[in-house]
C-alpha cells in the first residue's frame, strides 16, 4: 500500500501521508522513499521527537540530508541533554553556523561563572547571536564602568544601542545620563531613551524643549502627547497638540481632551466606584453574598442614594445590607412579572466611573474604557518614579484588581460580551 501511495503522491503529499502511519518503524521506512530531499528532511524532523531512545534519536538526526533542517533538529535535541559538558560538545558539531550560534547563545545562560561565560560568548561565530548574548550578559554586570566598556564591544550597532538604552536608565545623575543617551548610535533606540529621560525631568520648560530634539517623529509625538497634560490653558494646549507631527497620535490626543466624560478620580472616589460595582454585581445575580468588610458606610450610603433605596434611618452596615437585599428581591419580583428585563439596567461603567465605549482588559483582569486607562498610565509615567534593581520605572498603583494596573489589551465586541457574561 505504501508503494502505491508513493507512486501516486507528490513529495508534499507523501510527507502529509507519513503522519498517518502509526508504526514508527514503518513511518521511518516510508519517509526514506520521499524523493524530494527537503520534504524528506522535514518529515524526518517531525518523526524525531517520537524516537524515545536518545542514542537512536541522535543517530537518526545525523541521517537527515538537509544541512539546515539537520541543524534545527540538533538544536532541539541539544536542549534535552542534561549533562552540560556533553551538551556543550554536541553544540559544537552543529553544521549550520547561525543555528550553532543560537545554540551557543542559549547555552551561555547555563554558565554560572561570569568570567567563563564572558569568554564563551566571544567564541559565538555569528555576530548577531554573539551580540544578543553580550546584551544579556551586560544586564547581569554590577560594576557600571565595566558594563559601559563591555557594551562598547558589542559588535552589532542595533543591539549595542539597546544595551546602552537599558544602561542609561540606571544613571542617576541627569546631566550624565543626557550626555550618555546622545552617544547611542541607533536613532530609534536613542529616541526611546530620550523619551524615557523626559519622564524623570522636573522642569517643564526644559522638558518641552528637550522633547523637540527627539529625532524619531513617532516617539517625539508620543512624548508630546504626554506633555500636553501639563498645559493648563486650553487654547495653548490645543495649539501644542496641533503641532504633534504624527497624524494618528495627534488625532488620538485631540479626542482624549475633547472627551469630557473622561475623569480620573482620586483613590477614595475609585474605592466608592469599586463598591458600587460590587453591589451591582450582587444585585444582578453575579455574586451570591455581600461581604460587608469590602464596604465603607459612605459607599453603602452613596449606593442607596443613587438607586433611591430608603436609608435615612439606617446607622449600621448590617442595616444597609438588609435594605440592599430587600431592594434586590423587589427587583427580582419585577423581573418575573416582566416589568424589567435586567435587575439594574445601566450603561456599563469602569472603575473610573466612565462609560465603557472602547473595552480593554487590564493586566489586573479588570475591564476598563480605553480612554480611562490611557490617561491613568500617562499620569503614572509623569508622577514620581521608583527604582527597581537600579532602574527607574513608573510607580504603578492598584485600580480595580489586586495588582497594579500597568498595561492592557483591547477587546473585540465578542470578547467583551463573553467577559461580561463570565
Amino acid at each position: 500500500m505504501h508503494h502505491q501511495r508513493k507512486m501516486n503522491l507528490s513529495s508534499q503529499d507523501m510527507m502529509i501521508f507519513a503522519r498517518t502511519i502509526p508504526s514508527i518503524q514503518q513511518r521511518r521506512s516510508y519517509i526514506n522513499t520521499i524523493p524530494n530531499q527537503i520534504k524528506r528532511s522535514e518529515a524526518m524532523f517531525e518523526l524525531m521527537p517520537l524516537i524515545i531512545n536518545k542514542r537512536q534519536c541522535a543517530i537518526y538526526i545525523q541521517s537527515i540530508p538537509n544541512k539546515f533542517i539537520r541543524s534545527e533538529a540538533m538544536l532541539q535535541f541539544s536542549q534535552n541533554i542534561i549533562n552540560l559538558t556533553k551538551r556543550r560538545r554536541y553544540i559544537q558539531i552543529i553544521p549550520h553556523i547561525e543555528i550553532r550560534s543560537e545554540a551557543m547563545k542559549n547555552f551561555a545562560t547555563t554558565i554560572s561563572d561570569p568570567e567563563e561565560r564572558r569568554v564563551y560568548i566571544q567564541t559565538i561565530p555569528n555576530p548577531i547571536f554573539r551580540s544578543d548574548a553580550m546584551y544579556d550578559f551586560s544586564l547581569q554586570m554590577s560594576n557600571p564602568q565595566d558594563r559601559v566598556l563591555y557594551i562598547e564591544r558589542i559588535p552589532t550597532s542595533g543591539i549595542r544601542s539597546e544595551a546602552m538604552r537599558e544602561f542609561s536608565n540606571t544613571i542617576r545623575d541627569m546631566h550624565q545620563r543626557r550626555l550618555y543617551i546622545q552617544t547611542i548610535p541607533n536613532e530609534e533606540v536613542r529616541s526611546e531613551a530620550m523619551y524615557n529621560y523626559t519622564i524623570d525631568m522636573t522642569n517643564l520648560h526644559q522638558e518641552r524643549e528637550y522633547i523637540n530634539t527627539i529625532p524619531d517623529l513617532s516617539i517625539r509625538s508620543e512624548a508630546m502627547r504626554d506633555f500636553a497634560e501639563n498645559i493648563d490653558s486650553e487654547q495653548e494646549r490645543h495649539a501644542y497638540i496641533m503641532s504633534i507631527p504624527d497624524q494618528e497620535i495627534r488625532e488620538q490626543t485631540l479626542r482624549l481632551f475633547q472627551n469630557q466624560n473622561t475623569n480620573i478620580p482620586d483613590q477614595s472616589k475609585r474605592s466608592l466606584q469599586r463598591q458600587k460595582l460590587i453591589i451591582i454585581n450582587y444585585i444582578n445575580g453575579n455574586e451570591d453574598k455581600i461581604d460587608l468588610s469590602l464596604f465603607t458606610m459612605e459607599g453603602l450610603k452613596l449606593f442607596c442614594q443613587t438607586y433611591k433605596i430608603p436609608h435615612q434611618k439606617i446607622t449600621t452596615k448590617k442595616g444597609f445590607k438588609k435594605a440592599i437585599i430587600k431592594f434586590k428581591k423587589k427587583l427580582i419580583n419585577a423581573k418575573k412579572c416582566g416589568q424589567c428585563k435586567t435587575i439594574i439596567h445601566q450603561e456599563h461603567e469602569d472603575f473610573f466611573g466612565n462609560i465603557i465605549k472602547i473595552p480593554v482588559l487590564g493586566n489586573d483582569g479588570i475591564i476598563y474604557d480605553k480612554s480611562s486607562v490611557d490617561q491613568w498610565l500617562r499620569m503614572a509615567r509623569q508622577q514620581k518614579r521608583k527604582y527597581v534593581g537600579g532602574i527607574s520605572v513608573p510607580n504603578y498603583t492598584i485600580v480595580g484588581g489586586s495588582i497594579p494596573l500597568q498595561n492592557y489589551k483591547q477587546l473585540t465586541k465578542e470578547q467583551y460580551q463573553r467577559y461580561k457574561k463570565s
